[in-house]
């Protein structure tokens, strides 16, 4: 398109487009002061949205009450998804208080995204899962099909971000995929 730049070679994040996730594993925070490892073969069969988000991270605070309202839909719903807030502040060997400042952030803003089943909060200390994923730039959103296929990518804040997000997901769940196994987009 004219006055569209493009890119030769994608990041390599969105190399990773159409193609099976990399193993990982997260600690999700689970309840008071408890938290549970949660790892890619434990969400076989649901669609799977990572959002790479930091306190700090004034675009991922725009972002973050558009997830939480993404959680409660889907929660209603009952949908095979799991929406996971994976927060990258950063304290390794300090992941309790990392624990109590993504907490009194999300208080403070009154997002409740574990308010169901498909809402989870976890912790990225020491920027493994994000380093795992290539993420250069806060907000990144990854979505996971039901196989762990790496089907969405996106980087940075846009105001129509839930419909985006909600579109791609319900692709998904109706069993289409956004991408085909080479990594070109449907």
């Amino acid at each position: 398109m004219p006055g569209e730049s493009k890119r030769n070679e994608p990041t390599a994040l969105e190399a990773m487009l159409g193609k099976p996730s990399p193993e990982f594993s997260m600690t999700v925070l689970d309840g008071d002061g408890k938290t549970k490892s949660v790892a890619k073969a434990d969400l076989a069969g649901k669609v799977v949205m990572i959002d790479f988000w930091a306190t700090w991270c004034g675009p991922c605070q725009m972002e973050l009450p558009e997830v939480a309202k993404m959680i409660e839909a889907y929660g209603k719903d009952k949908k095979d998804v799991v929406i996971v807030a994976l927060s990258q502040d950063r304290g390794e060997g300090k992941p309790d208080e990392v624990r109590a400042l993504v907490e009194k952030t999300l208080t403070a803003k009154k997002l409740a995204l574990q308010s169901a089943p498909v809402g989870q909060v976890a912790l990225d200390p020491a920027g493994a899962l994000g380093d795992t994923f290539h993420v250069t730039g806060l907000p990144t959103v990854v979505i996971l099909d039901a196989k762990g296929i790496v089907q969405a990518v996106h980087v940075g804040y846009s105001e129509d971000v839930r419909d985006k997000l909600t579109r791609d997901i319900d692709t998904l769940l109706g069993g289409e995929p956004l991408v085909k196994p080479d990594g070109e987009e449907k």
